[in-house]
C-alpha cells in the first residue's frame, strides 16, 4: 500500500509536469498554432495506442462503435474484388439513393500509415463525401504491412482502380467520370495509381483528390520535418515505425511506385490535382513539392491550405467540422467539372 501510495504520487507529479509544460507551450504559441495545440493534447495517447504491434491496434480498431451514417439517403453494400494474385479486396460501396443515371465514381484509399486504418474507420467521412458530392464513393479495404508490405497495397489500390472502370456500370457508376482520393498514404497510393494509370490511356481519371499526402518515403528529413518532429499527431519515430513496417529495405523507397515524387517519366497528362495541407504537419513541404511538380508540367493543380495537424480531417472539432465542410464543396465542385 506505501509503494501504491508513492506510486500514485509520482504520476500526480507526472501529469501536473505534463498540463503544464503544454500549458506554457500552448500559451506562448502564435494564434495561428492554438487550434494546432487543442489537437496535441490528445498526443500521448495516439503515441500509446501506436507503441503497440500495428496488428494489435488493427484489432483493437474493431471494437471501436462504428460511426452512425443512418442518417443520410445512402445505400451502402459491400462487395470484394479480385487482386492480381486472386486475393478479395474488400470494399465498401456509398451509394446516394435519390439520383437517377449514371455517377462519378470515386475510389478512396484510406490513411493509416500504410500500417492501420481502414474503412470502418473512415465510414463517416466517406459516407459525408458521398451525399455532398452526389457521388458513388467506393472505399477500398487494401492489404496492409507488416504482413503485406510495399509493393502489395500498392497493388491491391491499382488492380481495384481498374476493375472500377471496368465494372463501373455495374455500382450505377460512369466510366467517363472516375476519380481518386485518399488521405496521408492513401494520398501517396493515390497518386501513385494516377501515374501507373498514365500507361492505360483506356482508363482516364476525371481527378486526383490528395490529402496531406506523403509522397516521398526516401526523404526523411526536410525543414517541416524538423520544425514538427515532435508531438503534432505524427512525431519522427511513429513515422520511422510506419515507413520501416512498409518498406524494410530503405533503397525500395527510392521507387517511384513507393515515393511518387521520384518519379521520372512525363506527367503532363496527369488528370487535375486537388491538394490539400496542414501548416502545422510534418509532410507540408511534401505536399507543396508535389503540388510544384505537377503545376511544372502543366498539369491543373488546386492547393487547399489549412491551419492544422496532419490528420485533421478525421478529428472532430470546430474548426476541422469547416475545414471538411470547404473541402466536402470543393470535391463536388471538382467531380462534377466539365473538362
Amino acid at each position: 500500500s506505501c509503494g501504491m501510495g508513492l506510486l500514485y504520487r509520482f504520476a500526480r507529479i507526472l501529469l501536473f509536469l505534463y498540463i503544464t509544460s503544454i500549458g506554457y507551450k500552448y500559451f506562448q504559441c502564435p494564434d495561428s498554432e492554438k487550434v494546432a495545440w487543442k489537437i496535441i493534447l490528445f498526443n500521448p495517447i495516439i503515441e500509446g495506442v501506436l507503441m503497440l504491434p500495428f496488428p494489435v491496434v488493427r484489432s483493437l480498431a474493431k471494437y471501436r462503435p462504428a460511426p452512425s451514417v443512418d442518417t443520410l439517403p445512402l445505400t451502402i453494400s459491400e462487395m470484394t474484388i479480385p487482386a492480381r494474385d486472386g486475393h478479395p479486396i474488400p470494399a465498401k460501396i456509398f451509394k446516394p439513393r435519390l439520383t437517377e443515371g449514371s455517377l462519378p465514381i470515386v475510389v478512396f484509399l484510406h490513411g493509416g500509415g500504410f500500417c492501420v486504418g481502414g474503412v470502418a474507420e473512415y465510414s463517416s467521412f466517406t459516407a459525408e463525401l458521398a451525399n455532398s458530392t452526389n457521388s458513388i464513393i467506393v472505399s477500398i479495404e487494401y492489404r496492409m504491412a507488416p504482413e503485406h508490405p510495399y509493393p502489395t497495397p500498392v497493388f491491391d489500390s491499382f488492380d481495384a482502380t481498374q476493375w472500377i472502370f471496368k465494372n463501373a456500370a455495374s455500382i450505377g457508376g460512369d466510366f467517363q467520370r472516375v476519380s481518386i482520393a485518399g488521405d496521408s498514404a492513401g494520398g501517396c497510393l493515390s497518386a501513385v495509381v494516377s501515374l501507373m494509370l498514365l500507361d492505360f490511356p483506356t482508363f482516364q481519371l476525371r481527378h486526383q483528390i490528395l490529402i496531406y499526402p506523403t509522397v516521398d518515403l526516401y526523404n526523411r528529413d526536410d525543414e517541416t520535418m524538423r520544425r514538427y518532429e515532435e508531438g503534432y499527431v505524427i512525431p519522427k519515430w511513429i513515422r520511422d515505425k510506419f515507413l520501416k513496417t512498409y518498406v524494410p529495405n530503405i533503397e525500395d523507397a527510392k521507387d517511384w511506385q513507393a515515393s511518387p515524387l521520384r518519379y521520372k517519366g512525363d506527367v503532363a497528362k496527369l488528370p487535375p490535382a486537388l491538394i490539400i495541407v496542414g501548416k502545422f504537419d510534418p509532410l507540408y513541404n511534401q505536399g507543396i513539392e508535389y503540388a510544384e511538380k505537377l503545376q511544372k508540367a502543366g498539369v491543373h493543380v488546386t492547393v487547399k491550405e489549412y491551419e492544422d495537424v496532419h490528420g485533421f480531417v478525421m478529428f472532430d472539432s470546430t474548426y476541422t467540422k469547416e475545414a471538411k465542410k470547404d473541402i466536402l464543396t470543393f470535391f463536388g465542385k471538382e467531380i462534377h467539372e466539365e473538362l
